[in-house]
C-alpha cells in the first residue's frame, strides 16, 4: 500500500509531517465576522495538529533518495550534474523540473521512472535530496538548463 503523507512548515520554522487537514474556521479576531482557511498537519497516533504555511505543504512521493531520506514535493534533488525541484505534474505524477520557471517551459523527468532506473542500474551517484525550495532556494541558482 502506498504511504500518503505530507509535510508543512510552521510559522516558527519547524517542519511537521503527517496528514493534511484543511479547515474553514472563524477569524481569530472576534470583531471580524469572516472565516479563513486553516492548513494543518496532523498526527493520527497522538491527535496533535499544527498550523503550517499553506505554500510550504508538499506531499510525500513514495520514494527515498540514495541515503534513505524521503522525497517530498518541493525538495531539491541532484544526481551527478542533474539538479531539479520535485513537482506535481498536471497530468498526474511527480516529476523533477530541471529549471525554475513555468511548468510548460521546463524540461522534466518522471521521478518514478528516474528513481527506478537509478536503483535498477545501481548507479553509484544515485538521486540525493540536497535541500528544498523553502529553506534553500539558492540551490537552484545556476542549475542545469
Amino acid at each position: 500500500m502506498r504511504t500518503i503523507k505530507f509535510r508543512g512548515k510552521h510559522l516558527c520554522g519547524q517542519w511537521y509531517y503527517g496528514n493534511l487537514i484543511i479547515r474553514e474556521t472563524d477569524s481569530p479576531v472576534s470583531e471580524i465576522p469572516c472565516s479563513y482557511k486553516c492548513v494543518l498537519i496532523g498526527d493520527v497516533e497522538d491527535g496533535s495538529e499544527e498550523e503550517v504555511e499553506e505554500n510550504t505543504v508538499g506531499q510525500f512521493t513514495g520514494f527515498t533518495d540514495k541515503n534513505g531520506k524521503e522525497i517530498y514535493e518541493g525538495d531539491i534533488v541532484q544526481v551527478k550534474s542533474l539538479k531539479g525541484v520535485v513537482t506535481w505534474h498536471p497530468e498526474g505524477y511527480f516529476c523533477i523540473h530541471t529549471q525554475k520557471c513555468d511548468i510548460a517551459e521546463t524540461s522534466y523527468n518522471a521521478i518514478g521512472d528516474l528513481v527506478d532506473w537509478l536503483h535498477r542500474e545501481h548507479y553509484a551517484d544515485g538521486l540525493e535530496v540536497i535541500g528544498n525550495i523553502h529553506d534553500n532556494p539558492e540551490l537552484m541558482k545556476g542549475g542545469k538548463k
